[in-house]
């Protein structure tokens, strides 16, 4: 059986009384209690950034929506399938306006460096969205000197079993980004701070 074209919908005694983050520009900008008042679109399960929008990726829910957030209406469904999203958006999130389209990721002033981590040189819990600090010790024909460390934001963590090593995506400063990009990835670690993980 071929998969359905046809979004799905909460009802509206599962809507009820749900709460869910609204996304804009930079982040969430506020939270809606859904009441049944009108049919809005939320995402089904996470979408990375830049990647299509598609049918799967979305679910109508029933909402009151207060003035000033741009949410994106079910009857406007086919105006963003297709389109890629601006950043990475997880499950259960309202989708507005400001959330489809050319990846915002980084913002201005910041890079994505990314790094080829073994077991050990990081946390087992570490998740995308996660605060860290990257260390890198010296390296080269005298191992002694002052130990290098940068604050970060994972942007994307994949974990590749079969090669036993995971790719962590690092957001830093332009400068930042520059120094950890040019680092040997078996002298680089990192470590979870405070309140880091999901």
């Amino acid at each position: 059986m071929k998969p359905s074209n046809v979004l799905r919908k909460i009802p509206r005694p599962v809507a009820a009384g749900v709460i869910v983050l609204v996304c804009g520009v930079g982040g969430a900008v506020g939270m809606q209690r859904l009441t049944g008042d009108e049919e809005a679109l939320a995402l089904a399960r996470p979408v990375e950034v830049g990647q299509a929008l598609t049918t799967q990726d979305l679910v109508q829910v029933s909402l009151r929506v207060s003035d000033g957030v741009d949410l994106v209406p079910a009857s406007a469904t086919s105006t963003v399938l297709g389109k890629p999203a601006a950043y990475r958006l997880p499950a259960g999130l309202l989708l507005t306006a400001s959330a489809v389209g050319q990846p915002k990721v980084p913002a201005q002033g910041r890079a994505i460096a990314a790094v080829a981590l073994k077991p050990g040189q990081y946390p087992p819990n570490l998740s995308a969205g996660a605060s860290v600090i990257v260390l890198a010790r010296p390296s080269g024909a005298n191992p002694i000197g002052e130990l290098r460390i940068w604050p970060a934001v994972v942007s994307v963590f994949e974990n590749r079993r079969d090669m036993n090593l995971a790719v962590v995506s690092l957001e830093l400063s332009e400068s930042d980004a520059q120094a950890v990009a040019s680092q040997q990835s078996e002298h680089v670690a990192v470590v979870l701070t405070a309140g880091g993980g999901r």
